[in-house]
């Protein structure tokens, strides 16, 4: 949707091909604004100036639509430990990072810090281009592909690949790899207006829910969710903000790394 709107933006004229356009996975993401497990060469001076490029107009372009109507809102999140990938965006001078000598809150309240980042709405910003985009006109095609060939059929001269994991099929990618992630969505709290994230869990309440996530299982491409696991995802929440040094829960493969 994202790729469409800039190319309609740039005039020109735009068709989508897909499966499904709505109830899909980005539908129901968690929606904090960072450069999370992005790759890229960090020893390359050509290729760091060219993420920190992208990543800088990335921001100013979802900060230009800021307002209820996409979804997008300025939030701190606040974090126990400095978290790698808001990191980068603060040392290139993208958001700002604060070191605070107590979190504000009741329990979890030791040093800690706070960046300025964006929270986006996947539910409502998703529904706002799809909404545009038909109003200017942009036909969205349901058809499901299955090679690299079936693609090669399309009679567009220029094709912006979105597949995104579809990609190790279609092109032979092997260098694409599943990462599963599971949300546990709990009942919305209005009052609620800060992110948090650190280590194992990470919390953004949304309009339509507090979004709580905690888990990252490499190479598996399932999207059936698992009650257990979700109810863990709560739980190491839970222990967070009752400020618990150690989880009651034992280390298990699909917990997050500190992000």
């Amino acid at each position: 949707m994202t790729a469409a709107t800039l190319l309609k933006e740039a005039g020109y004229t735009v068709s989508i091909y897909g499966e499904a356009f709505s109830c899909t996975t980005s539908d129901v993401a968690g929606g904090q604004w960072a450069p999370s497990i992005v790759a890229y060469d960090e020893t390359s001076a050509v290729a760091c100036h060219r993420f920190f490029e992208i990543l800088k107009k990335s921001f100013d372009m979802h900060k230009f639509r800021l307002g209820s109507q996409f979804g997008i809102s300025e939030r701190t999140n606040f974090c126990k430990r400095r978290g790698p990938s808001l990191d980068k965006a603060a040392n290139a001078g993208i958001i700002a990072r604060t070191r605070l000598a107590n979190l504000p809150f009741k329990y979890l309240n030791g040093p800690g810090y706070a960046y300025s980042t964006l929270l986006v709405e996947p539910p409502i910003f998703l529904e706002k281009l799809r909404h545009d985009l038909r109003q200017n006109q942009v036909p969205f095609v349901q058809r499901k592909f299955a090679s690299e060939a079936d693609v090669l059929t399309l009679p567009e001269a220029i094709i912006v690949n979105c597949t995104g994991l579809g990609s190790k099929v279609l092109f032979n990618d092997l260098n694409m790899k599943p990462i599963k992630g599971q949300l546990a969505l709990l009942k919305a709290q209005p009052a609620l207006d800060y992110l948090y994230s650190t280590g194992r869990t990470y919390v953004f309440p949304r309009a339509d829910h507090v979004v709580v996530g905690g888990s990252q299982e490499d190479n598996v491409d399932d999207c059936i969710p698992d009650l257990t696991t979700c109810r863990d995802i709560i739980q190491l929440a839970v222990n967070a903000f009752m400020g618990s040094s150690m989880s009651t829960i034992r280390r298990k493969p699909w917990m997050l790394r500190n992000k």
